[in-house]
């Protein structure tokens, strides 16, 4: 990629954009099998510029027995 990181861990690609990038970054990979056909793949990712956003649920408890947990006491 040109404007992240890629590492492996194992099967597994990770990410990570450069602090402040948004936009769309590429990067390619070629696999090959016992029979030695080689074929290459290409990945885009699209970096987005928008924080999370949380949003409040209104939460109703109801009790209907009293209960001591002894992991709290």
């Amino acid at each position: 990629p040109h404007y992240g990181t890629l590492l492996q861990h194992g099967t597994l690609l990770r990410y990570t954009p450069y602090k402040g990038f948004f936009g769309n970054d590429t990067f390619s990979f070629t696999i090959s099998d016992a029979n030695d056909n080689v074929a290459t793949g290409f990945i885009m990712i699209s970096v987005l510029n928008s924080p999370p956003q949380f949003s409040s649920l209104p939460v109703q408890l109801q009790a209907v027995e009293d209960v001591v947990c002894p992991r709290f006491g």
